[in-house]
């Protein structure tokens, strides 16, 4: 019983590995530093304050 748990331990660990190197090597390519610019943020709306000159009186 122990050799089966083993052995599943190990093929486990063995296909992790492998799942692991194959993502690292493709994802390598898609994240190069030197071809995506970092965004410029968006400006932030300017908040109107009214003044006593705007508020209409009835």
């Amino acid at each position: 019983m122990a050799s089966k748990r083993s052995a599943s331990m190990a093929l486990f660990l063995a296909l992790n590995i492998l799942f692991f190197s194959l993502v690292s090597a493709t994802c390598r390519s898609c994240s190069s530093s030197g071809s995506n610019p970092t965004p410029t943020p968006t400006p932030s709306p300017h908040l109107h304050k009214a003044s006593a000159l705007e508020i209409p009186l009835n």
